[in-house]
């Protein structure tokens, strides 16, 4: 199968939509094919020594955001000495072949979305809240979960 560049979100988007499981490198396509309900396998590999010094550094069981935020594997990981052709194969054909591992899938998917805050107020809006929050000199950053304080020039002196 020849491989394709994809260019720009609305030919991803379509990729997704076309897909019946997908295989990714950690990072945030783990997550756009969460929300997207495409069930993936994760799979990453660096060179030996920087794999010894990300053991000793890194404090988590789970490299994938949406297993990070569930605090449990849903979107299973291959990584380094399981990221081979056999274990990637079968972890896909699962996900191919069993119609309860794909809806489980797709379901910890929307969990985590809505875990990250899609549906709700944009990210991009939460993060402005909680800085103008900061700035107001609101002692809790989450401030931007409800309406956004008025940022004057009155607040800027007051913070």
């Amino acid at each position: 199968m020849p491989a394709a560049v994809l260019e720009g979100p609305t030919e991803r988007t379509a990729a997704f939509a076309a897909a019946d499981a997908a295989l990714a490198a950690s990072g945030t396509v783990a997550v756009e094919l969460a929300v997207a309900g495409l069930p993936c396998v994760i799979a990453y590999r660096v060179s030996p020594p920087s794999a010894a010094i990300a053991r000793r550094l890194l404090r988590v069981d789970m490299v994938s955001l949406p297993n990070l935020v569930l605090g449990r594997e849903v979107q299973p990981e291959r990584l380094q000495e399981r990221c081979t052709a056999d274990e990637l194969a079968a972890a896909l054909a699962s996900l191919l072949d069993d119609p309860e591992a794909r809806r489980s899938q797709i379901e910890a998917g929307r969990e985590a979305a809505r875990a990250l805050g899609a549906g709700g107020v944009a990210p991009s809006r939460r993060a402005a809240r909680a800085v103008l929050s900061l700035v107001a000199g609101e002692t809790d950053a989450r401030a931007g979960e409800g309406e956004a304080p008025r940022y004057s020039s009155a607040n800027a002196e007051e913070a």
